[in-house]
């Protein structure tokens, strides 16, 4: 009961951002040793292939945190032996960059896809259907979007997509207070 009002109240407080430039392939470094770490990921292994990408503008704390959630989601869907893929890389569509994280788990099924990161909602067993609301709102507030794709023959990714940074050199952290959900 805690830990579901714990999840509720993070979802429905407004969040204070501490924007800054940052680099989204050493979040992922950070996000992905936590992760490593945690009883829900032991035994996968997590693999980053990364280029160099363009600096994003973020609060760090709220994208690691979106960020483990959905490596932690990829190792439980994940088996014992599968391995985590996570990239990063510029997008396709100019001003963007990219984080995917595949796995070979147990495909979702094409109707829970659009429903993933409503509140409340989970296929899981256990949870409390908040970890991908909390993780689509953090990224909907940094002006990006999170995108699933999943079948057997391809396995699933979850493909987090953000604006890069547009800073001048010399600008430095400013705050930022999402209020009433998306900006």
């Amino acid at each position: 009961m805690e830990r579901l009002l714990c999840g509720i109240l993070l979802y429905a407080k407004p969040h204070h951002l501490e924007i800054r430039e940052l680099d989204l392939c050493d979040l992922a470094i950070t996000a992905i040793e936590v992760a490593s770490r945690m009883r829900s990921s032991i035994d996968c292994e997590i693999r980053l292939q990364s280029s160099p990408v363009p600096s994003i503008r973020g609060d760090r704390d709220k994208l690691h945190q979106a960020l483990l959630n959905l490596l932690c989601n990829a190792c439980e869907a994940s088996g014992k032996t599968d391995v985590v893929n996570v990239s990063v890389c510029t997008y396709q569509q100019p001003n963007w960059v990219k984080l995917s994280i595949h796995n070979w788990g147990k495909p979702i099924e094409k109707e829970h896809l659009s429903r993933l990161t409503e509140p409340f909602y989970t296929t899981k067993g256990t949870g409390t259907g908040l970890g991908l609301s909390i993780a689509d709102r953090i990224i909907a507030d940094h002006r990006g979007r999170i995108l699933f794709d999943s079948s057997a023959e391809r396995g699933t990714t979850v493909r987090v997509e953000l604006p890069m940074a547009d800073l001048p050199a010399d600008d430095g952290p400013t705050t930022m207070l999402i209020s009433e959900g998306r900006t």
